[in-house]
Formats: structure tokens, sequence, C-alpha cells
């Protein structure tokens, strides 16, 4: 089998939500077990923090 088959099926199983209105990063954290910190490296969040609509990653690349 060729690499990019490994590379399509790795990107299928990344797991994304879209950030409901209340939704915190703690509440989120908890909720999918994923350290707040994590949220924040693989996503980019700063001190903006998250809004309702946004697209967050739960797991790496």
């Amino acid at each position: 089998m060729s690499g990019s088959s490994s590379a399509a099926n790795q990107s299928v199983s990344r797991r994304s939500i879209i950030v409901n209105p209340g939704d915190t990063l703690y509440s989120i954290s908890r909720k999918y077990s994923v350290p707040v910190a994590t949220l924040q490296k693989i996503n980019n969040i700063g001190s903006r923090g998250i809004l309702s609509g946004m697209k967050l990653y739960l797991d790496p690349q």
C-alpha cells in the first residue's frame, strides 16, 4: 500500500467539535478528557479564548 492511504486514514480519525454557546475550554476538556493546555496548543488558542461556532480539534494531527 502507498503512504498516501495511511495519511488519509490519519486525517479521518482526527476528532473535532463545534463550540456551542456557553462552552468553555474547561467544560470541553472535561467532557472529552483532553487537557485544557492540549486544546490550546493544537488549536492555537491564546488569550483570546474560544467563541461559539468555532471548530476545535480534540486530537493532534
